[in-house]
Parts: structure tokens; C-alpha cells; sequence
């Protein structure tokens, strides 16, 4: 049992419940941003708990993650806003076919024209440690036609697609889920299948390194845990998120909160 759970088991909340709020906050300043979050979604107390010093949380976590520093540049009150700022990634305009567009800050892309795929890579360099990203399907065409995942080259990803090879999950620098379900890698399609993916739906990914630098990869569906049947191993890093895209109208957008839902029905 990891230390979220162990906070979050009924046994640990009852007894929490008798300690000033103020104390309880003092143990959730020790644990990192994913935990929060996922502390958050276990019951009212917590969330209370939380809520309660929310600004004091993020600016520790602030400290902690990006240094003095960000603390410094950063007003009172608005230490949530930074670092979720700072910790949230953007697609790349570096790494991007022309053949799509960014807009909103760079947070939604947009597939415009039928010539070739289009591939965008976010700007997060991603080799150790734990992450979770959510992206959002906005406008959907028709199957197949969308690929969520991540790259551990992201130029080469960029040349192949601009080049009509196909989506980044077909070729070896490339783990990807397509919209109806399938997984594919290095050109192998991956059994089982995860549920397809709908306009609106959100995909959430789960990236985790070990001690031995290699990380697993699992997928959510609106908030569900498609299960561990549905993810990959073995991946080195470092590696880029990453969507892929075929049709024109085709939009993804990356979710604004970080943290990690449960496995099953947590609104992020």
C-alpha cells in the first residue's frame, strides 16, 4: 500500500478526523503533486483539508519542483496559477508538421489540411519519475484517424509523418492509442484492446520510470483505468507526448489540471 492509499483508507481517515486541520495539512505538504491530487478525490475531509490551505500546498510545491526562485517571481495568492503554469506542457512549434495548427496557447491542436498525417510532440522532456497528462478529443471524423501517446524522438517523428509513412505509433520511436482501441508500436498491433475514444472523450496517460530507467505506460478513459492488460513496458526514455492526426477538422487539446484520477469514476 503507497502512502496515499494508506492515508486514504478508512481506518487512517477516521482517526485524521480527530486531528486539527492544520496538522493534517502539515503531513500533505511532504507528499508531490500527483498525490495530492489523487488525496484530494478520497473523501470530503481531505478535500476539505486541502482546500483549506490550498495557496500554502502549491507554493511548497513550487518551491520544491522549480526552487526559490519561481517563489520569489510569483505574488501571494497566486501560487496554484504558476505552478500548474509551469508544470502543464505545450505542444511544440518546433517539433509540428504544417499541416497543423496551435492555438489557445498553444494547448489545442488542429489538423488542417489532407495532405500527409499530422503529427504535433509536446514540450515536455519526460525521463524520470511519474506523470500524468490528459488530453481531450474535440472534433473526431472517423476511425482511426486520431493516435495519443508518447516519442522518444521527436524529429524523426515529425520527418516520417510529413512523409506519408504513416502515425508515429507504427514505427519504433512511437507507443501509441488509436481512437478505436487499438495499441500499436514499432508497427505490431497490440492486444487487448483499450475502449474506443469519442468526440469529447478524454484520454488520460500514465508515464512511470523505475529504478532502472524504464517506464510503463497506462491509459484512462474518461477517468476509468482501462487496465493493466491495456499498457506498455519497457520504454526508455527520455520521451515526448505526443498526438498524431489524419483528417482535417481533426482537435485535441491538453487538459489544464495535472494529477492522476483513480481508477475509476475522479474528475480531475
Amino acid at each position: 500500500m503507497n502512502p496515499t492509499e494508506l492515508l486514504a483508507s478508512e481506518f487512517v481517515i477516521s482517526d485524521f478526523e480527530e486531528l486539527p486541520k492544520e496538522l493534517v495539512v502539515m503531513v500533505i505538504y511532504f507528499l508531490d503533486l500527483v498525490d495530492v491530487c489523487t488525496l484530494r478525490k478520497t473523501c470530503t475531509f481531505f478535500r476539505t483539508c486541502i482546500d483549506f490551505e490550498e495557496e500554502s500546498i502549491y507554493r511548497r510545491l513550487l518551491f520544491r519542483r522549480y526552487g526559490q526562485s519561481e517563489v520569489w517571481k510569483t505574488e501571494d495568492g497566486l501560487w496554484k496559477d504558476r505552478f500548474i503554469d509551469l508544470y502543464l506542457f505545450r505542444f511544440s512549434t518546433q517539433h509540428c508538421t504544417p499541416t497543423v495548427k496551435l492555438a489557445d496557447g498553444r494547448r489545442e491542436a488542429t489538423k488542417t489540411s489532407d495532405q500527409a498525417y499530422g503529427v504535433v510532440v509536446g514540450d515536455a522532456r519526460l525521463a524520470a519519475g511519474r506523470h500524468f497528462w490528459e488530453v481531450q478529443v474535440m472534433q473526431l471524423w472517423r476511425s482511426q484517424c486520431v493516435c495519443i501517446g508518447i516519442v522518444n524522438d521527436p524529429v524523426q517523428a515529425v520527418a516520417m509523418e510529413s512523409n506519408q509513412h504513416g502515425m508515429f505509433g507504427h514505427f519504433e520511436h512511437g507507443w501509441g492509442l488509436f481512437q478505436d482501441g487499438d495499441r500499436c508500436h514499432d508497427g505490431a498491433w497490440i492486444q487487448p484492446r483499450a475502449p474506443p475514444f469519442r468526440k469529447n472523450d478524454r484520454i488520460g496517460l500514465q508515464l512511470e520510470f523505475g529504478e532502472c530507467g524504464l517506464a510503463t505506460l497506462k491509459f484512462y478513459h474518461n477517468d476509468m483505468y482501462c487496465g493493466d492488460a491495456c499498457t506498455f513496458d519497457g520504454i526508455r526514455g527520455p520521451v515526448w507526448p505526443a498526438v498524431s492526426m489524419m483528417n482535417p477538422g481533426d482537435t485535441v487539446r491538453i487538459r489544464s489540471l495535472p494529477g492522476r484520477p483513480q481508477r475509476a469514476g475522479c474528475q480531475l
